[in-house]
């Protein structure tokens, strides 16, 4: 009996065809390879997608719960403050209108105009911050929410 290669004549046939017919690893990587990527790339995709997510819900539960605490404060400005009342809720009115802005400069210019209007109309600086403070968490607010229908 002959060695050729490491096989037996006899088996000599049956081992190459053995060996042929087992991909080599070069061969499996080389087709999976393409595949690894795109999943890998779309795992990160979706991990960028879950951090922006996360990010903006964090940033809209802080403007809700500055709001909220906010809304307490102009219900307390407007019963305590009886010679501005309707001053107050008109600007208050004005606020509201800056989340019905179509576009970023809409919503900045009402911005502006309606702190113009709370500069002028309020005297106590303690209101004015208030009410400024509720005019910007409002704005903040209705920022991502106007850049999305920008966009």
């Amino acid at each position: 009996m002959r060695k050729d290669c490491g096989f037996t004549e006899n088996n000599n046939r049956n081992d190459i065809l053995k060996l042929m017919s087992q991909p080599s690893a070069d061969l499996i990587s080389s087709a999976i390879e393409p595949q690894m990527r795109e999943i890998e790339s779309d795992a990160r995709e979706r991990r960028q997608e879950d951090e922006t997510y996360q990010n903006e819900m964090i940033r809209t539960l802080s403007a809700i719960e500055s709001n909220t605490a906010n809304l307490y404060v102009l219900v307390e400005l407007i019963n305590r403050n009886t010679e501005q009342q309707d001053e107050l809720i008109a600007i208050v009115t004005e606020i509201f209108a800056i989340a019905k802005s179509k576009d970023k400069e809409a919503a900045e210019s009402a911005y502006k105009k309606v702190v113009d209007r709370i500069k002028q109309t309020v005297n106590d600086s303690e209101t004015l911050a208030k009410v400024v403070g509720y005019a910007t968490a409002v704005y903040e607010l209705a920022k991502p929410i106007i850049e999305k229908l920008d966009g």
